[in-house]
């Protein structure tokens, strides 16, 4: 739906290129103002449904088995693995991660293992797949609790729809007591890989993900903005929050202070990926070549300055782009590259840019030069507040259980 990506602090990889000014935390900060509980990649109601599953049958798979509460998220890697390869048996797509290694497997059948190299869907799994980008925001959700604890009631509902895991608890249990096995479960497609199929296809709990991670409650207001989202494709999502500040005038303070927040950052983003495509120049050249609207983006910065409350790493990072010195475009060129050595320093990473021993600059990132709709504070935007992973899960939570 919408022209960017977004991606979420816990889910970032090693410093390289990406958020050079530390803005990504701040971005964060207000999108819980609309969407509380998802991140970008929080987006399948297959990958809560699977969290679900696993947790809800924990307890009486461990206590069978008589396995250690360190072995649970083992039984969810394998649950997991069972669920991915009984899809692929069944011709059904795996919409979470790990369909490359799965589908470029010449195995067939449904079978796991906990050997790193022969049997996972990703490398690191618990970082990188399901439990990793899942399990956070089914916590926040109050879906799951941190521990793997389920309310009682709602873990009896869940092991009646998914009564097909019991069939793969001895190979768990093999697969727990001897990491170098292979377990095959079911070698062919059957009744029970179809049953392990619908968890994906159709997950059984969709009503409970979408109350939870979709209609929260009416604040903030993200089941109103949901409903929005799913009215229309392709809308830039600068023009959704002016129509949904129409459709949805007790939030638009809010929604306002969203739009304030980020056409300020967003503007110094591309500035700055504006001044690291132009290395070798000295200063008074860069500030030529920054095509900055210094007058948008002076009352920009009064904008964001009363964008909402910030807390943590985003208030320090929000209070000093706030006081950025805007008199003029060299001294936005001073801030930004003094700004973002600070950043690195932060992190203990080398800096992007920096001036050379001549005066001139020095870049190693890899920048795309920033189109002057970027580069102007009344048309900047680059980040999705968490609405496009909101707006997918609702689409995909809308229909009733079959």
């Amino acid at each position: 739906m919408f022209a960017f990506s977004s991606e979420d602090e816990d889910l970032a990889l090693p410093v390289s290129g990406r958020d050079p000014l530390g803005t990504q935390v701040v971005w964060q900060r207000r999108a819980r103002d609309l969407v509380p509980a998802l991140t970008a990649a929080s987006r399948e109601p297959a990958g809560f449904q699977l969290l679900l599953v696993a947790f809800a049958w924990w307890p009486q798979f461990a206590t069978g088995a008589r396995r250690p509460p360190k072995d649970l998220r083992n039984f969810f890697l394998l649950v997991e693995q069972a669920c991915a390869r009984a899809c692929r048996t069944c011709g059904h797509p795996w919409p979470l991660p790990g369909s490359r290694r799965l589908y470029d497997s010449a195995r067939h059948g449904v079978w796991f293992g906990l050997d790193p190299r022969r049997d996972f869907l990703l490398d690191s799994p618990l970082a990188n797949g399901t439990w990793g980008l899942y399990r956070s925001p089914a916590a926040s959700a109050g879906l799951v609790a941190e521990s793997g604890e389920l309310d009682p009631a709602r873990a009896a509902a869940i092991r009646d729809a998914s009564d097909v895991l019991p069939r793969l608890f001895s190979g768990i249990a093999q697969a727990l007591r001897d990491p170098a096995a292979q377990v095959i479960a079911f070698e062919r497609k059957s009744s029970n890989v179809e049953k392990l199929v619908r968890l994906i296809a159709d997950p059984p709990q969709k009503k409970d993900i979408r109350a939870a991670l979709v209609q929260p409650g009416s604040s903030p207001p993200t089941g109103k903005l949901a409903r929005l989202l799913c009215e229309r494709d392709d809308e830039p999502l600068d023009a959704f929050l002016a129509r949904a500040g129409q459709a949805l005038p007790e939030f638009a303070a809010t929604l306002r202070a969203v739009e304030d927040c980020e056409r300020y950052i967003a503007c110094m983003d591309a500035a700055f990926e504006r001044l690291a495509a132009r290395p070798g120049l000295r200063r008074d050249d860069l500030a030529a070549a920054l095509k900055v609207d210094m007058v948008a983006l002076r009352a920009s910065r009064q904008r964001f300055r009363a964008s909402g409350t910030y807390d943590g790493l985003a208030q320090q990072r929000h209070a000093r782009l706030a006081a950025a010195p805007l008199d003029s475009a060299r001294a936005l060129t001073d801030f930004l590259v003094a700004y973002h050595g600070e950043v690195s320093l932060a992190r203990r990473t080398a800096p992007l840019v920096e001036w050379g021993d001549t005066g001139r600059l020095e870049s190693v990132l890899a920048a795309g030069d920033a189109d002057e709709e970027s580069l102007d504070a009344r048309t900047a935007w680059r980040n999705t507040y968490y609405l496009d992973a909101l707006r997918h899960l609702a689409l995909r939570t809308a229909t009733e259980r079959r």
